[in-house]
């Protein structure tokens, strides 16, 4: 299946969010990706569905929903929750995709309706009706807002790749060390998408005490040497992009408000102390060209917004 020979020899493709079977070289690699996630998106409408498997000739779709964790992939994050979420989607589309092959709990199989791509992409005879289909207005209504809600707090913008953060809402002023802590963020777009989504960090962080390289350029160096003698951890990082990736920004209305709710992650080894939360976002690096500071001084590796305070006991 992984061999380079079978979409060489045969034009088919396996392609999932995790990564595609095909040539480095392959110049639609990336637009298989996207086309991949939104075809599982739970967010995205039926239109958009069908364009995307009529452009890339999709025959099958596959959801796995016997997931045990979270797993970071090359396009998204995929999670047991958003699995069925994905399966349910692809069940309340029947206009385009058939079940086929009901896994149980491990997934299910669903085949394209092709006699019907053209219809639902809008490519119809004269005469001939667009069948009425789900927008992604109606698909994401859950995650849409035309305004923030009163108990969401501003945060100042930052328009790195192509999205910005508008606003913050923290679940709890204080949690106990190994818990997590609810965390809704209030993204909007604002310029032309990466090619690939914006990989997005939740931080907290806090002063360690001072070790035997203490000072601004040795920082980080210093405070692992702390941590390792202590036994305990003052900065820690949650990946989260937003949606878990799954609603590609392209999509997203510029008048809307979009609704990530997420979870930030105590360690269970976290020294008790009131902590920083920080946001991270940029377009994902695959040869980062860092500079040394950055293995050496912890204000130079983990810059970011500063959202609230988080007291952990």
């Amino acid at each position: 299946m992984a061999s380079y020979a079978i979409p060489a020899f045969t034009r088919h493709y396996t392609v999932a969010v995790l990564h595609q079977h095909a040539s480095p070289a392959d110049s639609l690699g990336l637009a298989r990706l996207a086309a991949c996630r939104d075809v599982l998106s739970p967010y995205l409408g039926t239109g958009e569905k069908a364009r995307a498997c009529r452009r890339f000739g999709v025959e099958y779709v596959l959801v796995n929903t016997g997931l045990s964790r979270v797993i970071d992939l090359h396009f998204c994050h995929v999670d047991p929750v958003l699995a069925w979420q994905q399966r349910r989607a692809l069940e309340e589309d029947a206009a385009l995709f058939e079940r086929v092959a009901d896994y149980g709990p491990k997934g299910a199989l669903f085949r394209v309706r092709r006699e019907r791509l053209d219809a639902m992409c809008g490519i119809v005879t004269p005469g001939e009706r667009v069948p009425i289909a789900r927008t992604t207005e109606q698909a994401a209504e859950g995650v849409l807002l035309r305004t923030l809600p009163a108990t969401a707090r501003p945060v100042p913008p930052d328009t790195t790749a192509g999205i910005t953060l508008a606003a913050v809402e923290l679940g709890a002023p204080r949690v106990t060390r190994g818990d997590s802590v609810a965390v809704t963020l209030y993204w909007r777009r604002v310029g032309a998408p990466p090619p690939v989504p914006a990989v997005t960090q939740l931080s907290i962080e806090t002063r360690a005490p001072r070790g035997p390289l203490a000072s601004a350029a040795l920082s980080r160096i210093d405070r692992i040497l702390v941590q390792q003698r202590r036994r305990q951890v003052y900065r820690s990082r949650t990946p989260s992009s937003p949606l878990r990736g799954a609603f590609g920004i392209e999509h997203w209305p510029r008048d809307r408000f979009v609704v990530d709710r997420t979870w930030l992650v105590v360690p269970a080894r976290a020294a008790p102390g009131m902590y920083a939360v920080k946001v991270s976002w940029d377009a994902p690096i695959y040869m980062p060209n860092a500079r040394l500071a950055e293995y050496l001084s912890d204000a130079a590796a983990h810059p970011g917004l500063t959202l609230g305070s988080l007291e952990i006991y």
